[in-house]
């Protein structure tokens, strides 16, 4: 049974170099907002909303204060 220190020194440099933790930081692009370009205040969410329209959602109104 390997342990986790087993299993990190079996990793070559190459591969600890490319795991995800290890890569820059990068802006992803943000999905355009289409019909409903009113409801998107703000850029995250412009990916709740292409979530929501993949689904067949459609987004609430606001709602009254």
């Amino acid at each position: 049974k390997l342990t986790v220190t087993q299993e990190l020194k079996r990793l070559s440099l190459a591969d600890a170099q490319s795991f995800w933790s290890f890569q820059p930081v990068t802006r992803p692009h943000v999905p355009d907002a289409d019909a409903n370009q009113e409801w998107a205040k703000t850029p995250i969410d412009q990916f709740i909303l292409r979530k929501l329209n993949a689904a067949g959602i459609t987004p609430a109104s606001h709602a009254d204060k």
